[in-house]
């Protein structure tokens, strides 16, 4: 390392933000012509469910798209405070509560600290001391209201006396279950599309039982850094700044570029490792600048990293729906592989999924699925009997208020109008087909094999896959 990049890794947070910033900014263009461009939408209108489903749209949901309309122009909610000033994070304390907790990262050491709640935050971002710091470094407005003559929380004043303000970094505050819910709305396209919107029993949303994931609050200071990810699930994102700034680097998930990632994740040195200089094909990195008011849509299985240029308010949330089907399940394989912890997956992931087939099974009976879903669905049938074949001899209280995945499956038979999970296995199979597999007659009558011979030769399927992972996969 040269004196000079010492320096700058001196002057950052994190020893990799240096080279972030060094990443040349990408071209913003709305083409079909490179599968790496991130596409611009400047009307809003645009950007619908009808366009994205559509084989002829130049708009398509499995690149980054980059909506500089208003919030507003794609359907979207956001709070507004009464005179007509900038939420701060003190509003947000008011709807979720000052005693709520939450995750924060010391952006130095990418390590979560214990025991803050979001008053804690408040009282970090208010800070008198790091305000001034960062208005005489940077000479920038401070998006964060003023710091209050009341005394700070236990564990903002703990991490402020042993280490100064630092750089701290909140990013996973879920709030569908606060009264800040009320006040935000996800983009309409997204609503439309999500499968937990759609596809998800209304009765267990009733009792509250379904993936939390649909709405994030994110504080950021300036300076904070998230290192390269792929979102859990291989979901997708939608990400509005409400007050800041944000730098994104994408990188585009191609075969290649996730072996890489996946290599990167598994490597014992992958915190000295920046992952884009491991990338062999430098045109599939973009990097792109998110300013005050403007939408990001992150597709899945697209890796990226994150850079804070200044404090900033962020409403995001994750969705999974049908026309990545392939992608989601590739991610999903990886988080397997990597053994991510459970705790840092897609909740109810394979119920999800039993119920999005019973859902295109009645859907195929009454309408014509668009092309753009149809050809995902027979990676989604292969996964389908993989799982019942690991899950099916599990015992299970259906009267519990819990979902499992032989619950789901079960459900999603009979709402169907199918005696068993194996009949709604071969309706699926009989609907859309299967990529490598087929339910034969044995399959039908309880047999574990579910695919041919020379299929199982020629192309492991998921069900291998998940078969020789049974002991690893967590009971859903």
């Amino acid at each position: 390392m040269s004196q000079n990049e010492a320096l700058d890794e001196a002057h950052h947070a994190n020893r990799h933000v240096a080279e972030f910033l060094a990443l040349p900014k990408s071209a913003l263009l709305l083409s079909p012509a490179s599968e790496t461009i991130v596409q611009l939408v400047e009307d809003g209108s645009a950007l619908t469910a009808a366009n994205l489903l559509n084989d002829h749209s130049v708009l398509t949901i499995q690149r980054p798209i980059l909506v500089t309309d208003s919030p507003e122009s794609i359907g979207m909610k956001l709070p507004r405070t009464k005179n007509g000033r900038d939420v701060t994070i003190s509003d947000i304390a008011r709807y979720v509560g000052s005693n709520m907790p939450v995750r924060v990262i010391d952006v130095k050491y990418q390590h979560e600290l214990e025991g803050w709640t979001f008053g804690d935050l408040v009282d970090y971002f208010e800070d008198e001391d790091r305000t001034k710091g960062l208005r005489k470094s940077n000479d920038i407005e401070d998006v964060m209201k003023k710091r209050t003559s009341r005394p700070r929380r236990r564990a903002a004043q703990k991490c402020i006396e042993k280490t100064g303000p630092g750089v701290l970094n909140q990013i996973s505050l879920e709030f569908s279950d606060t009264p800040l819910a009320h006040h935000v709305r996800s983009p309409k396209f997204s609503r439309e599309l999500d499968w937990i919107d759609n596809v998800w029993p209304k009765r267990l949303k009733s009792e509250n039982i379904y993936p939390n994931v649909k709405y994030y609050c994110l504080t950021s200071a300036s300076g904070s850094y998230t290192d390269f990810h792929i979102d859990f699930g291989g979901t997708s994102v939608w990400y509005h700044v409400l007050s800041g700034r944000k730098d994104f680097c994408l990188i585009a998930p191609t075969e290649d570029n996730l072996k890489v990632y996946e290599e990167w994740l598994c490597s014992k040195s992958q915190t000295e490792l920046f992952l884009p200089n491991q990338i062999r094909d430098s045109r599939s990195i973009s990097r792109i600048h998110l300013n005050k008011g403007q939408t990001l849509f992150i597709p899945s299985g697209w890796i990226h990293a994150v850079y804070t240029p200044d404090d900033s308010l962020v409403f995001g949330g994750n969705f999974i729906h049908g026309i990545d089907i392939d992608m989601q399940l590739k991610v999903y394989s990886i988080e397997i592989r990597t053994k991510v912890l459970e705790q840092y997956r897609f909740p109810y992931f394979v119920p999800l999924y039993f119920y999005a087939g019973g859902y295109y099974l009645r859907k195929s009976r009454i309408v014509t699925i668009a092309s753009q879903e149809l050809k995902g669905l027979p990676v989604l049938v292969d996964a389908l009997v993989g799982w019942w074949n690991v899950w099916k001899n599990q015992d299970v209280d259906d009267s519990a208020l819990t979902v499992s995945t032989v619950k789901a499956a079960r459900e999603s038979a009979l709402a169907s109008n199918c005696d068993s999970v194996e009949e709604l296995l071969s309706e699926l199979h009989a609907a859309f087909g299967s990529r490598f597999s087929h339910i034969s007659n044995a399959d039908e009558k309880g047999s574990n094999n579910t695919a041919s011979v020379r299929d199982r030769q020629q192309k492991p399927t998921l069900l291998t896959m998940l078969s020789e992972l049974r002991s690893s996969l967590p009971p859903l």
